[in-house]
């Protein structure tokens, strides 16, 4: 309502709007989400309720307040702490987070797309392409490639741990975080995900990866207090040392085939003794390595190259891999090779993800 009050020269007027519990009608909320047009959800709508003999001009109508209502909410869903703070809108906890929820949903194989490239001007411009490659409209492209970057640019430099900082900055359930968590790691580390012989992996089985490298070769953090993204270096210089074991290589490989003799037959144990060498030199090189940048930026392609590609043209199948990777790795956790403590542990903990990536490349193949 709007009204004057007062009669003197200082009186002023002022409009009211009183609203009661704002209804979210989730269909349309979808519909809009998607950013489909408005004729064909109105036609979609009438259809799917014929039997109520809707008119069109008022099932347009209603879409249109509801799509209004929506637009005046997107500025708060941007920015979700917001909706602690305003008075506007009347909605309950629950309502609050499944529109956050729904808002910030992501299309996995438009994360995938996006994984690994720079959130640039120039790649919004081109969302079509991915928008004509994954079958997503390309509102909801833009929308989910908006959501990367804004939540990208508020934690990159934020110190602690990105699902921590996202999940309290944006409000997002942990299951959401640790995706937007996913595809920050890997952008702020430039780890190599967009060549050719990596597109059968899919945006899942990175995360799976991920997660595993945050666990086991980070510090227990994401970004230092200095604003910069960090690895555990001192883990990772410790590495270096691994190099060293190939000049067991011998006992290592005898202590290989007796492990393996536990749970393979006689054609694999032979199959598996006669790519011992290679296989051992590849994980030694790979872990010795990854003190260098540009070995750890190129991590999933150099497993894919030099681990991955060799046991699939050897013809091993699946379960004859998991069997070779648990028979190295129990060497390492039963310290067989009478390692350093501490290289023993660092060992197990570079392979324990090493063999998460192996397995996980191996059946995408």
């Amino acid at each position: 309502m709007s009204g004057t009050l007062g009669t003197s020269p200082s009186s002023f007027s002022m409009d009211v709007l009183v609203s009661n519990q704002t209804d979210i009608d989730w269909e349309l909320f979808s519909m809009w989400l998607d950013g489909q047009v408005e004729g064909i959800c109105v036609n979609q709508l009438r259809e799917r309720y014929k039997e109520e003999n809707l008119n069109y001009e008022d099932v347009l109508s209603e879409l249109q307040n509801n799509f209004r209502l929506f637009c005046m909410l997107e500025p708060l869903l941007q920015h979700p702490n917001m909706f602690s703070e305003q008075l506007v809108w009347q909605l309950d906890n629950k309502t609050q987070a499944q529109l956050i929820s729904r808002y910030y949903a992501l299309d996995h194989s438009v994360a995938r797309e996006l994984l690994g490239r720079k959130l640039s001007g120039r790649l919004r411009k081109d969302l079509d392409e991915v928008s004509e490659k994954t079958g997503v409209p390309l509102k909801s492209c833009r929308r989910q490639f908006d959501n990367i970057k804004r939540i990208f640019k508020a934690v990159e430099e934020v110190p602690g741990k990105f699902t921590t900082n996202i999940k309290s900055m944006f409000n997002l359930d942990a299951q959401l975080s640790v995706k937007y968590c996913v595809l920050i790691f890997i952008a702020v580390h430039r780890f190599e995900t967009t060549k050719k012989k990596l597109s059968c992996i899919t945006f899942q089985d990175f995360s799976i990866a991920t997660q595993s490298i945050m666990v086991n070769w980070t510090p227990g953090f994401d970004i230092d207090e200095g604003g910069d993204p960090v690895l555990d270096r001192d883990y990772l210089a410790t590495l270096r040392e691994i190099k060293n074991i190939q000049d067991r290589e011998k006992d290592h490989r005898n202590l290989f085939i007796q492990t393996i003799s536990k749970y393979a037959d006689q054609r694999l144990i032979s199959e598996a003794e006669n790519h011992f060498k290679t296989l051992n030199r590849n994980i030694l090189c790979l872990a010795s390595s990854l003190f260098h940048s540009k070995e750890l930026k190129e991590i999933f392609i150099s497993v894919m190259e030099r681990i991955v590609e060799p046991l699939v043209h050897a013809k091993f199948t699946f379960p004859q891999v998991q069997i070779i990777l648990q028979s190295y790795e129990e060497i390492l956790t039963d310290n067989l090779l009478h390692l350093e403590p501490m290289l023993k542990v660092h060992f197990i903990k570079f392979f324990s993800t090493l063999k998460t990536i192996i397995e996980i490349f191996f059946v995408r193949i």
